[in-house]
C-alpha cells in the first residue's frame, strides 16, 4: 500500500477510535489494527515493541480505572483500604478495586491501543520517499512536508538512543521502574537529559545540512530565490533529491482503491449510525422503522 493510502487509514482509524464505545466495537477496531499491522510488514523486534508498549499501557489503565472508577453499578472484587482505617479510610470511604473499572480500562486501551498500533505500523513500514509523497498530495507546503518527513525519520533514532541511555543506566545500578516512585521519577529524568542534548546536537546537524540544501523553511527556499542554483535541483526545490516512489502496477493500486473505499464506507456508516441514534435520543428525529438500528446501535457500537 502507498503512503497516502496508509495515512488515510490512520486518518480512519483515528476517527473510528472517537465513534465507537461499545466494547464489542473497541475490540473489532483493536484487532483490525494488529491486521493492518501484519499486513504493513513490521518486524518482529519492532512488534515486540509495540506489543511492550501497549502492556504497559493497559496495565496503567486498568490499575487506575478499576481503583477510582465512580459509575454506578460497580461490584467490589477486592479491599485495598478499609473505610475504618484512619485517615485516608475514612477520607475516601475505602479504596477498592471495581470489577466493571477494569473492563472498562481494557476497552479504553482498546481504543488508545487501535490508534498506537496503526501509528507505529505506518511509521515502521513506510519508507520515507512514501511518506513525502503521502504529505504532498495532501497538499502541504515543501518545507513543512520535508519536517514531518524528518520528524518520522528519526523515531527510530529516538528510541535507539532512549535505549542507550537506560541500558547505561542500569549498568550503574538505576532502574526507572521501582517501587520508589519518586526515585523512580528521579532515574527518569536524569535519563531525560542526554537523551535530549544528543538529539539537540543532531537537530543542528539537520538543520545545517538543511541550509546548505537550500531549504528555508520561514522564507522559501533560497534555490529558487539564486534562480534554480540551489543544491536541491533545477527548480530548486530541495526535496528533488529523494526519488520518487516506485510505480505500483494496476492491480495494486485497484486493490488499494477497494481497502480505502470500504474503509471510508464502514467509518461513514458508523457516523451515520451514531448521529441517528444521537437524534432519537435527544427527540430530535425518532422513526419507528429504525428501532432495531438505534438497538444495534447502543449494543455494538
Amino acid at each position: 500500500m502507498s503512503g497516502a493510502g496508509k495515512v488515510t487509514l490512520l486518518f480512519l482509524f483515528s476517527i473510528a477510535a472517537i465513534l465507537v464505545d461499545a466494547a464489542v466495537a473497541l475490540l473489532a477496531l483493536f484487532l483490525a489494527a494488529l491486521l493492518f499491522a501484519a499486513a504493513c510488514g513490521v518486524t518482529r523486534r519492532r512488534a515486540a515493541v509495540v506489543a511492550g508498549l501497549i502492556i504497559l499501557s493497559a496495565a496503567g489503565m486498568v490499575t487506575s480505572q478499576a481503583l477510582f472508577y465512580e459509575a454506578q453499578p460497580r461490584t467490589a472484587i477486592a479491599e485495598i483500604v478499609p473505610p475504618s482505617t484512619p485517615g485516608i479510610g475514612a477520607l475516601t470511604g475505602g479504596v477498592f478495586v471495581y470489577r466493571e473499572g477494569m473492563l472498562h480500562g481494557l476497552w479504553q486501551t482498546s481504543r488508545a491501543g487501535a490508534t498506537a498500533v496503526a501509528g507505529l505500523a505506518v511509521a515502521f513500514s513506510t519508507p520515507p520517499r512514501e511518506f513525502l509523497a503521502a504529505f504532498r498530495r495532501l497538499g502541504l507546503p515543501r518545507a513543512l512536508a520535508f519536517v514531518l518527513l524528518t520528524a518520522v525519520r528519526f523515531l527510530p533514532d529516538v528510541a535507539r538512543e532512549a535505549a542507550l541511555v537506560l541500558r547505561a543506566q542500569r549498568a550503574r545500578g538505576a532502574r526507572v521502574l521501582r517501587w520508589n516512585v519518586a526515585l523512580g521519577l528521579m532515574t527518569a529524568a536524569q535519563a531525560l537529559r542526554p537523551i535530549m542534548a544528543s538529539h539537540l546536537r543532531r537537530a543542528g546537524r539537520v538543520a545545517d545540512a538543511l541550509a546548505v540544501r537550500g531549504l528555508d523553511p520561514f522564507g522559501g527556499d533560497a534555490g529558487a530565490r539564486d534562480g534554480g542554483s540551489g543544491a536541491g535541483g533545477a527548480d530548486g526545490d530541495p526535496l528533488a533529491s529523494l526519488a520518487p516512489p516506485a510505480p505500483r502496477s494496476a492491480g495494486r493500486r485497484a486493490a488499494e482503491a477497494v481497502i480505502l473505499g470500504v474503509a471510508v464506507a464502514l467509518v461513514a456508516a458508523v457516523a451515520v449510525c451514531k448521529l441517528l441514534t444521537f437524534f432519537s435520543s435527544a427527540r430530535l428525529y425518532d422513526h419507528e422503522t429504525l428501532r432495531g438500528l438505534y438497538a444495534f446501535t447502543r449494543l455494538y457500537l
